[in-house]
């Protein structure tokens, strides 16, 4: 008699209830360009949360966005690491009671530190100073099952960078369109670069596999 009561309490048209603090993770991918949104960067990011009620989640996150095509393209040396906390809000019930095959709206707004380390041709132990950086974005939900679901979002990461002069093998540190002029890597002679100083945008794409228990 208790069980079935309690199957009832926690179903809303035969579909289960999720716990108001229902964990899940997220892993997505897609592009988070420095400055036009025209040259992207392939960026991955994966993240973890909690429900909090039926239209609120807190999640922290991890992004690393891969260098420009002055430093490659890959994820892996010169990547930048954006390390934050996110909220979501969903415009209508999507956590506590969530059929699957029914699209959700969600507006995002993250906070944090852009950690950004070194640079292509820089001076040995020279590395750019980490930056606080807002993200605000919007997001479509859809469950496939009431453990699965894909996610797809559209932000923009403001990253304040902190202004600094750098010594650097070449003239510019990480504008990857402009033509640059460079000296031998590891010889006598150096630029001093000025950078930052300036919000930079981040403007991001993502497609994201999220998993709950």
């Amino acid at each position: 008699m208790l069980s079935a009561a309690w199957a009832l309490a926690t179903t809303v048209d035969g579909h289960a209830q999720a716990t108001p603090t229902r964990p899940f993770v997220e892993l997505a991918w897609g592009s988070l360009n420095q400055g036009d949104p025209f040259h992207p960067n392939m960026s991955f990011r994966a993240a973890a949360g909690v429900n909090v009620g039926a239209r609120n989640r807190m999640q922290g996150e991890y992004t690393r966005q891969s260098a420009n095509r002055n430093q490659g393209t890959d994820l892996g040396t010169y990547a930048f690491k954006f390390v934050g906390v996110a909220w979501e809000h969903a415009f209508q019930d999507a956590f506590e009671s969530d059929p699957p095959k029914t699209q959700r709206y969600l507006v995002r707004i993250a906070t944090g530190i852009l950690v950004r380390g070194s640079f292509a041709y820089a001076v040995p132990y020279t590395d750019l100073k980490n930056a606080g950086f807002v993200d605000a974005g919007m997001i479509v939900r859809y469950p496939f099952s009431d453990h699965v679901a894909a996610v797809g979002s559209i932000e923009d990461a403001i990253a304040f960078l902190p202004r600094q002069t750098v010594a650097s093998y070449c003239n510019t540190i990480i504008d990857g369109y402009t033509p640059r002029s460079c000296y031998p890597a590891g010889g006598p002679n150096v630029f001093e670069v000025d950078t930052g100083g300036a919000a930079q945008h981040n403007f991001g794409v993502f497609m994201a596999l999220e998993l709950r228990p």
